[in-house]
């Protein structure tokens, strides 16, 4: 009983403060209404700081930080730091009250009070996502919603001019949506993000996944089923290095829909027909609740039947099966919100819902099963809610948005009872393996966490063309420090490999990578590693100073393969080839400063030769004769000279080819 003690006494005074406040308003004279704070740019009424109860007195409470933002409904609201200067910022957007309707960025200022930074055509019923869509290292926007033109998807680049953040609009020609969701995922791993739109196009559900091509949208044309007031969310679930796709909400007929789709790596979405509850009005969101590394599915709406469910999923080797231990999280039918977020720092991702008329923290106890939820803040609908970091603690707060019943409000809370949060140790033994113009990234956990098991981690990219660049993948994160400027998953997620494709070749490349805990604190880059793609990645290296010759007249097997080339060859003597697959290689050493000449006769012509010169490993191409007489001439350095014979495949094996090289 003494434990309880407290917990009824605040229990009481806040029912005391509460009547006080009741016999004060009933003793006004009529016609007389309580005094209220206007704030004129916004025209909106500031708001009475709520009493923090605390709920569950040994386990913390979410304190109110009374710091003042507009209050919205039917909106959304994100953490970002939009000007790169260690303090979140928050972009907001929703009705305000019946004539006033936003969205806009609020810049955190020195001392955690936060100040109009950006304006944008308003919205409601809308999605945001913070984004660098560009590798400039500055987060972008993607808005959609609805405003008196009807629904709108926009983008909108960040100018990173000055301390304060401003934005100009983008061209992008995206499809407008309403009850939206927005999410920004490299689906085709070419380093550029792209972007999902879902949501009503004013007459059904549309799911268009956008293509970013150097910074230009392209509609992809996969086709996905069109949903509506849910969501969409990227994440590896198999750990392969292809972010896969998960989408929920209603579609067209007013049907629910739950699916995970797999990224087969070749520009594919595969349904992978999960078996998961098919939900409308519905949040989703993935995490790794049992840190043994893999993603799992936390999943919050309204099923078909009517009854509001909020259940997770644990992924079993690619199989989600349903946690039933934790079957007291509680979803809504007014209200649906879903985010993982460690909120006391004990290394294991806890559980933020918005269901009906409250926002509710759901503490993991790692046995499987979690505590009873601790309401955080207002009794609100209509709303959002966010874990954040408003402060420089790292650990994480609460955004909290929505109507109550004294109207929109917009708040910011923190959690009482945490411990210290340290940032993860950097990655370890950085590794490049390169396939054709394709890279596979690869590492080692750090040593060690001071809370979140190493399979818990999250592990975030970069990679530019330049020592510390992040012009090919951006991380969206301090690339001094490790600061995040997102509450979120690294853009590798679990995985601890990761594949990019296309690169140009011949070009060298600079890369790091930093851990991810659960509560979304970035360790610093590990120790920069670079790798080179060669300009023509099917010629062999060669042993320098290999003096044996090819004697052979005849090309021979197995040395017709693109994986090994053919010679070197001798000086003045003539070789034969046979036109049979379509690629021929063969190589020569000048040990000194010379002419090479190569000379090709074909019968029937429709071939091609080309000559390259090895520096570093790497070659290029000097030389190129693609119609008859076949003949390159080449002043060069001392070093390996490689031939490329492009033979003509019509003829199948029944016409030969001669080649000849001369050098000093």
């Amino acid at each position: 009983m003494s434990q309880q003690r407290p917990f009824l006494v605040r229990c009481l005074l806040a029912c005391l403060i509460a009547l006080l406040g009741l016999l004060l308003m009933s003793t006004l004279p009529n016609g007389t209404t309580a005094q209220a704070v206007v704030t004129t740019t916004d025209q909106l009424l500031a708001m009475t700081p709520t009493i923090s109860i605390d709920l569950n007195p040994d386990n913390g409470t979410f304190v109110d930080t009374l710091v003042s933002l507009p209050g919205v409904q039917n909106g959304s609201a994100d953490w970002g730091d939009c000007n790169n200067d260690g303090a979140f910022d928050v972009l907001l957007t929703g009705q305000v009250s019946s004539t006033l309707k936003i969205a806009r960025v609020y810049q955190q200022q020195i001392g955690g009070t936060f100040a109009l930074a950006a304006s944008f055509p308003e919205v409601v019923h809308g999605a945001t996502a913070w984004g660098d869509y560009d590798n400039d290292g500055w987060l972008d926007i993607a808005l959609t919603g609805e405003n008196a033109i009807g629904p709108i998807a926009q983008l909108y680049r960040n100018e990173h001019t000055g301390t304060t953040c401003s934005f100009s609009a983008v061209t992008a020609n995206l499809v407008g949506v309403r009850h939206s969701a927005a999410a920004w995922g490299d689906y085709n791993a070419d380093g550029q993000l792209d972007l999902l739109l879902a949501g009503n196009d004013g007459s059904e559900p549309v799911t268009k996944i956008y293509r970013n091509d150097r910074g230009s949208f392209t509609d992809s044309g996969l086709s996905l089923p069109g949903i509506q007031s849910g969501a969409a969310t990227w994440g590896d679930y198999d750990s392969d290095g292809w972010i896969d796709l998960l989408l929920t909400g209603t579609t067209a007929g007013d049907a629910p829909l739950t699916g995970v789709y797999r990224n087969d790596g070749h520009g594919a979405l595969i349904d992978i027909r999960a078996g998961l509850p098919a939900l409308s009005d519905s949040a989703a969101a993935w995490g790794d609740y049992d840190s043994d590394g893999d993603l799992d599915l936390l999943l919050e709406g309204t099923t078909s039947a009517g009854p509001q469910i909020a259940e997770i999923y644990r992924n079993d080797q690619g199989v989600f099966v349903k946690n039933n231990e934790a079957n007291n999280l509680m979803g809504g039918l007014t209200w649906s919100g879903a985010a993982w977020g460690d909120y006391d720092t004990d290394g294991y991702l806890d559980v933020l819902i918005s269901s009906d008329s409250f926002a509710k923290a759901y503490r993991n106890e790692i046995t499987g099963s979690f505590a009873t939820g601790i309401p955080v803040g207002l009794s609100l609908v209509d709303g959002t809610a966010a874990w954040g970091h408003y402060d420089t603690d790292r650990n994480l707060d609460v955004l909290l948005t929505g109507r109550s019943v004294q109207g929109p409000v917009s708040r910011i809370y923190k959690y009482s009872n945490y411990s210290a949060n340290t940032p993860p140790e950097a990655p370890t033994n950085l590794a490049a393996v390169i396939a054709g113009a394709d890279v596979k990234l690869r590492w080692s956990p750090p040593m060690t966490d001071d809370h979140t098991l190493l399979p818990g981690l999250s592990y975030n990219l970069r990679i530019g063309t330049q020592p510390g660049g992040v012009d090919v993948i951006a991380p969206m994160a301090i690339t001094d420090t490790g600061y995040r400027l997102l509450p979120a998953l690294g853009n590798g997620f679990q995985a601890q490999t990761f594949t990019l494709r296309n690169l140009a070749m011949g070009r060298k490349y600079y890369w790091s990578v930093q851990a991810i805990d659960t509560s979304f604190a970035g360790s610093n880059f590990a120790a920069e590693s670079t790798f080179q793609i060669p300009y023509r990645v099917f010629l062999p290296t060669v042993l320098k100073d290999f003096v044996s010759y090819y004697a052979n007249e005849w090309e021979t097997e197995p040395n017709n393969t693109y994986l090994q080339s053919n010679g070197p060859l001798e000086s003045g003597r003539t070789y034969r080839g046979v036109h049979n697959d379509e690629r021929d290689y063969y190589s020569a050493y000048l040990r000194d400063t010379g002419t090479l000449t190569v000379e090709m006769a074909s019968l029937s012509g429709g071939t091609q030769i080309q000559l390259f010169y090895q520096i570093a490993d790497v070659a290029h191409r000097v030389g190129f004769d693609p119609t008859p007489p076949y003949q390159i001439e080449h002043t060069g350095s001392p070093g390996w000279y490689y031939i490329y014979v492009y033979t003509n495949p019509v003829f199948v094996g029944t016409e030969t080819y001669t080649l000849s090289v001369t050098y000093p």
